[in-house]
């Protein structure tokens, strides 16, 4: 794999922070939020498609996938004091801020500075699981003359698909080949 020789680039907000790396653009927000992760799904009305809440030992989490974009959002909810997290992938900042702030309005989240704590665990997400895919994802765009947001929906949206809505490999490649013709 030829590699690309990007940094990854942080900044802080009052109310976020943003990630980018060469086209992806990474959003974090956290905050406060009443609503139980399991109405969010129908608080909101854009065309993402919402995997099922999770739980896990601290909170609950819930993913979401835009095709239209392509966007890949997390969210993730503490039982402990209402923490509420989202962080979303994309390629297009200006549509994947649109559909987070919409989300955050929708759901009632009342945002929160971005701790140090917050910022240092997303940057890690971000390295350990987030920039391989991306670079690969780069990699096929150059070889096959393909659009990288194409080549990144296909490969974030079957990866979606298996973990959150359970289709098997076959028929998450066949639905996410259709959606990014």
């Amino acid at each position: 794999m030829k590699e690309l020789n990007l940094e990854l680039e942080c900044k802080e907000h009052d109310d976020f922070a943003e990630w980018r790396y060469g086209n992806l653009y990474v959003t974090g927000i956290m905050g406060i939020c009443d609503n139980p992760l399991n109405e969010w799904p129908t608080l909101y009305g854009y065309s993402l498609d919402f995997g099922q809440v999770e739980s896990c030992k601290d909170g609950d989490s819930l993913a979401a996938f835009s095709v239209s974009l392509p966007l890949r959002i997390t969210i993730a909810q503490y039982y402990n004091n209402r923490g509420t997290l989202i962080v979303s992938y994309g390629l297009n900042e200006d549509k994947s801020r649109k559909v987070t702030d919409e989300l955050v309005l929708k759901s009632g989240l009342v945002r929160a500075m971005p701790t140090t704590h917050f910022i240092s665990s997303v940057t890690e997400q971000i390295r350990r699981a987030s920039l391989n895919g991306y670079e690969k994802c780069e990699e096929i765009a150059r070889e096959r003359n393909m659009p990288l947001e194409k080549v990144f929906g296909r490969v974030y949206f079957v990866d979606f698909l298996q973990k959150y809505k359970g289709l098997p490999e076959s028929q998450a490649l066949h639905v996410a080949n259709a959606a990014f013709k």
